[in-house]
């Protein structure tokens, strides 16, 4: 019995993929957008100014300051559920800043989707005559070919301290603070600015964390 419950957990992180939100129907991000709304996500995740509208979101999604993209699961049918958003931005040489977002129903789930998601990018594997999607499918694979280099080298967050659950999140994933910034986040309906943390996660950052540990089909 134990032995079956792992296999379904390891299935069950095997049917999570990654859709880029250029990519999405329009109807798949408004039925994402509907339950970020009921779930009253707005004002927690775009603190410093909520997002008015379907479109402004949309709008927000493709602007070329991010690569944002959704992490879903595929159902037995093959449609697939999204349960996550998360963005890149901010990059410096080969580290880039990572923010998440999580519907109130994958808040269960946050740690598995947390922990595919740092091992999907961390171990993305650039080769010669690779493209981006080549680098991607081949992320992660138990014996990985030799890779030329890595796409990347470290995820680097910037999270209110008052957001306590947030900090535990990605500690679990093998994020450390490296330092701490005064009234760098400005919360807009209370008009009031909170100190923040800065955290960065690399691959052996990640190996070592708890979230890794409960991934061991996945790891290099």
């Amino acid at each position: 019995m134990q032995t079956e419950s792992k296999e379904k957990k390891a299935a069950d992180r095997e049917a999570y993929v990654t859709l880029r939100a250029k990519q999405l129907p329009e109807a798949a991000v408004r039925r994402f957008w509907e339950e970020f709304q009921k779930d009253r996500l707005n004002a927690v995740l775009f603190f410093d100014g909520e997002i008015s509208d379907f479109a402004a979101f949309c709008a927000w999604l493709v602007s070329p300051d991010k690569d944002a993209r959704f992490v879903a699961r595929r159902t037995a049918d093959g449609t697939e559920d999204l349960l996550a958003l998360y963005w890149l931005n901010n990059p410096f040489g080969k580290s880039v800043m990572i923010h998440f977002c999580f519907l109130r129903r994958a808040f269960a789930l946050c740690e598995e989707i947390g922990a595919y998601t740092v091992r999907g990018l961390l171990f993305c594997e650039k080769r010669k005559g690779d493209t981006e999607r080549d680098a991607e499918r081949n992320a992660g694979q138990k014996t990985p070919r030799q890779a030329e280099t890595y796409v990347l080298s470290a995820l680097v967050g910037i999270t209110p301290k008052p957001y306590r659950h947030a900090l535990a999140f990605i500690r679990r994933l093998g994020f450390r603070i490296a330092a701490e910034l005064p009234e760098a986040c400005y919360f807009a309906r209370k008009n009031k600015y909170a100190d923040a943390a800065v955290s960065i996660v690399t691959r052996e950052d990640f190996l070592k964390s708890p979230a890794a540990a409960q991934m061991p089909r996945i790891l290099p």
